[in-house]
């Protein structure tokens, strides 16, 4: 686990200044409908404007607000994974303003009694804790659109279900808010509980920023908005520090022009500067009341012990810890990975050896990071779902009927990383691409672990089957027809002529007729230059098409050249 929270730290950026910053982020909840009617969610640019509006989100008199439980349920997911506390009662408050944004001049959200309290938020390079102050389920307002000096309003937003997730000041870096950012995307997504996209406004950041010299109190905090992506964070909050700064230690100014004023902000992306929205004189006063027509929302015990359940079975929780703790969403599955390859849960292991499979481990979350998330918590398999499939899968038996040995989860975990992944980037492909089965890449390993094909000849079957998979693209072997697949992975093997060869006489021929070929690389042996050697390796496995012993291949190799300098 990474340590407790740290206090703010002196940046190298601003020396003898600390910077403190605390994000507000409100992020859509994936659901079907909307948080207090049965209109259906909306996608920004897929639905004609105004057409997914019901009586109650146009704020017709006499509708009433009726919950949707599915909210909630993803409410709860996330605060679980941000071992936030859920609390038992809740309840839901008006916010007032008068705006045309909210047709019935008040937001539904909850001040005085949030759904959860008190969480946190690893960040894993960082190595620091992030608290979370509160989480709380509210309705979004209306898309404005300017249309020349008009102001319009697509009411299909009001409505929608947000989760404002709310840290406290422990950021002190733009690069610590960025890294806190994408972990919160990646915390959503990993729970199915919102897609986390800041371009298109279903994951929104209000972060406010102030800077003070160390030993002295906190500084007047500016507010930025409107900051549509990660870069947008980090570059608006590092500008601001910057303009701060110049106006605290100016030599110019004095005064009152020398101090910071409470203001909302916006980032320009094309000067890398902030400019003011509008200044705040004084605390808004947006008069909360309860709101009347909601009820307390009330979150039983057995409601949560069933929700782990059912988090547990889709694959959104990790192992039982030696003190009994059981962690969900990111950080769950963080640790059921390192529990599969063998690593201590809590912490980063010091040993050097675990080194490449934590970056691995983090390969397949990054990977995981970006996937595509359903509605109403629906989860698509992603890379880590694979790597766990690929290593329970039970291949069929040997040829000898002997039962295949149980898969090295760090072999899967290097094949998936360095070859299958290694593949897809070269053919610019996402995993969610990804045309081979677990089933198939299992049977792939044990082949080579049976050492009846080589390794070569195992990376080239995965270059196989994501070739074959394209229409567009040939097999490997031209003679093959397309028509024949999809073959299974013993036939491949056959077919293609990648069985291993243990035949002396044929090794002998390759690695000869590669002789022959490429004098200039066997000069380069003879005068030193032992790497080269690998280059003719290489060209023996290609025409062998993998089926030859590498090692073998090398070995044969350099006594054949080595009998040819004695015999000069």
């Amino acid at each position: 686990m990474v340590g407790e929270q740290s206090p703010s730290k002196i940046s190298s950026k601003w020396p003898g200044w600390n910077l403190v910053i605390g994000i507000e982020v409100h992020a859509q909840l994936k659901t079907r409908q909307k948080l207090f009617s049965n209109s259906l969610a909306t996608e920004d640019n897929f639905v004609p404007t105004n057409e997914r509006v019901s009586l109650f989100d146009a704020a017709f008199p006499g509708t009433l607000p009726i919950i949707n439980p599915t909210c909630v349920s993803l409410a709860a997911r996330t605060a679980l994974a941000l071992r936030a506390d859920i609390q038992s009662r809740s309840s839901f408050d008006r916010k007032h303003y008068f705006y045309g944004d909210l047709p019935v001049g008040y937001q539904i959200t909850q001040n005085y009694a949030p759904f959860a309290k008190d969480g946190y938020l690893e960040l894993v390079k960082s190595q620091k804790r992030i608290r979370i102050k509160q989480i709380q389920l509210e309705q979004d307002t209306a898309k404005s659109l300017h249309v020349g000096d008009k102001i319009q309003h697509d009411l299909n937003r009001v409505g929608m279900p947000l989760l404002e997730i709310v840290s406290h000041p422990d950021l002190s870096s733009p690069e610590e808010a960025g890294e806190y950012v994408r972990t919160l995307q990646a915390v959503l997504r990993s729970v199915a509980a919102s897609d986390g996209m800041m371009e298109a406004g279903s994951f929104r950041c209000d972060v406010n920023v102030s800077i003070h010299r160390n030993g002295e109190p906190l500084g007047t905090r500016t507010e930025l908005k409107n900051l549509n992506s990660v870069k947008a964070v980090v570059l608006a909050i590092d500008a601001e520090a910057r303009r701060q700064l110049e106006i605290l230690t100016s030599t110019e100014l004095s005064g009152e022009e020398r101090k910071i004023q409470q203001q909302t902000l916006t980032f320009d992306e094309s000067t890398l500067q902030t400019r003011p929205l509008r200044t705040k004189e004084g605390v808004d006063d947006y008069r909360y009341m309860p709101d009347p027509n909601l009820l307390l929302l009330v979150v039983e015990q057995d409601t949560l012990n069933k929700l782990k359940e059912d988090m547990t079975s889709q694959g959104m929780a990790g192992p039982e810890t030696a003190t009994g703790e059981i962690y969900f969403g990111w950080d769950g599955i963080r640790h059921r990975l390192k529990h599969i390859l063998g690593l201590p849960i809590a912490g980063r292991s010091e040993e050097k050896k675990h080194s490449d499979i934590e970056r691995g481990i983090e390969v397949l979350m990054t990977v995981d990071a970006g996937r595509t998330v359903g509605w109403d918590g629906d989860t698509e398999p992603g890379a880590v779902s694979f790597f766990e499939q690929t290593v329970k899968h039970q291949s069929p038996p040997e040829p000898s009927g002997d039962l295949t040995k149980p898969r090295d989860p760090r072999i899967v975990l290097n094949w998936i990383i360095h070859d299958l992944l290694g593949q897809l980037t070269k053919r610019d492909e996402t995993f969610a691409q990804n045309p081979i089965s677990p089933e198939q890449l299992a049977e792939i390993i044990d082949a080579v672990e049976a050492k009846r094909i080589t390794v070569t000849a195992g990376k080239t079957l995965i270059r196989h089957l994501l070739d074959t998979s394209r229409k567009s693209s040939a097999p490997l072997d031209p003679h093959i027809e397309s028509s024949k697949f999809p073959l299974s992975i013993p036939q491949l093997i056959d077919t293609l002529g990648l069985a291993k060869s243990s035949s002396k006489a044929d090794l002998d021929q390759w690695c000869q007729q590669v002789i022959d070929q490429n004098p200039e690389l066997v000069d380069k042996v003879k005068i030193g230059k032992t790497n080269t050697i690998m280059a003719l390796v290489g060209n023996v496995m290609k025409l062998s098409k993998g089926s030859a012993d590498a090692v073998q291949a090398k070995a044969l190799l350099e006594r054949k050249i080595l009998d040819d300098i004695l015999d000069k």
